[in-house]
């Protein structure tokens, strides 16, 4: 997708669209808050995601991925209440197939999403170019998840929060300057589709 000042590539085909954004990922001078330090397009190919968080939105945007035909790691907490460590992933994706209108443009697009949670599967984090967390808007709990993470990421790995609240500059606070240059903010709207 080509954002510049003069010119927007407007892509009427939601899946389509998704496939040019995750491989053309670009970053570019918009606006002087929205590009600090920005001088230069950078293109960056996306081939494997994770989203952290399998709530509504983080489920959702898995999902939105998954149906362009992208691998993505869903990552989210232990449930407490079960001896199973993946049950709240697994429950977010079972519902998919639930969901009315179904998320999933295939049943078989789920097959795109690898479950696992944030306590032994870190690993699966340092395969994936792009890192989307998806919790709670609480900015303490953020940056805890942020410290645990960062040691699993690949060295050219964007990290992106899917905040509505919390400001950039707040979410990068104690992070070292090379996270900082690869942090972003990525908005969905609910839902995700």
């Amino acid at each position: 997708m080509c954002i510049s000042k003069n010119t927007l590539d407007v892509i009427p085909w939601l899946d389509h669209g998704i496939q040019k954004i995750i491989k053309n990922f670009s970053i570019f001078n918009w606006t002087p808050w929205s590009s600090h330090g920005v001088t230069q397009k950078v293109t960056y190919e996306i081939k494997k995601v994770c989203v952290i968080g399998a709530g509504v939105m983080g489920s959702g945007i898995a999902t939105l991925i998954a149906n362009s035909s992208y691998k993505v790691v869903l990552l989210d907490i232990i449930a407490k209440d079960s001896d199973d460590p993946n049950k709240i992933v697994k429950t977010a994706k079972e519902n998919l197939h639930k969901q009315k209108p179904p998320p999933l443009s295939f049943p078989d697009k789920a097959n795109f999403i690898t479950i696992g949670n944030l306590e032994y599967d870190l690993d699966l984090i340092k395969e994936c170019d792009l890192v989307i967390e998806v919790i709670v808007e609480k900015l303490e709990i953020k940056h805890q998840l942020y410290n645990k993470i960062i040691p699993y990421l690949k060295e050219d790995a964007i990290i992106a929060s899917n905040t509505s609240t919390l400001p950039l500059k707040r979410l990068k606070e104690n992070l070292s300057d090379n996270i900082k240059s690869r942090f972003v903010i990525t908005h969905f709207f609910n839902p995700p589709r």
